[in-house]
C-alpha cells in the first residue's frame, strides 16, 4: 500500500462497539483505545481512496469527529500528471481563466475534490 494515515477518532463510548465493528469491515485497523477517542490506521493504494474511507469512517454512528494525525504518501508511484504536458495543461487554464469576465466575482474555485463526495 503506498499511503498510510493514522486518524483520531472522538467517539461516543456508548457506541464504540458497534464503531469497532464498522471500523473493522472497512478494513481500517483499531491501534488504541482511549475511551472516548481510537486511533486507527489506514492504508490505500491512492490518495482518492484514502479520502472516499475518511468520509466513509465519518458517517459511521456514533463518531462524533476526526482528525488526522499522519499521512504518509508515495508519490512517485502516483503521479497523476507524469505522462500529461503540464504546459498544455497551464495554457488551457490560462485560457479558461481569460474567457471569463473581467468582473472578479465570476471566478469560483473549488478545489480538486469538490464534486467527488
Amino acid at each position: 500500500m503506498s499511503n498510510v494515515s493514522s486518524l483520531i477518532l472522538n467517539i461516543l463510548e456508548d457506541k464504540k462497539e458497534h464503531i469497532k465493528k464498522e471500523c473493522d469491515k472497512l478494513g481500517v485497523s483499531i491501534e488504541k483505545d482511549l475511551g472516548s477517542n481510537l486511533v486507527v490506521v489506514v492504508q490505500k493504494t491512492s490518495l482518492d481512496e484514502e479520502l472516499v474511507l475518511f468520509k466513509q469512517i465519518e458517517q459511521i454512528n456514533g463518531v462524533i469527529s476526526t482528525s488526522l494525525a499522519f499521512s504518509y504518501q508515495d508519490l512517485k508511484e502516483q503521479d497523476r500528471y507524469q505522462n500529461q504536458d503540464l504546459d498544455l495543461m497551464a495554457k488551457a487554464m490560462e485560457d479558461r481563466v481569460n474567457a471569463l469576465s473581467d468582473d472578479a466575482s465570476d471566478i469560483r474555485y473549488y478545489g480538486s475534490e469538490f464534486r467527488k463526495f
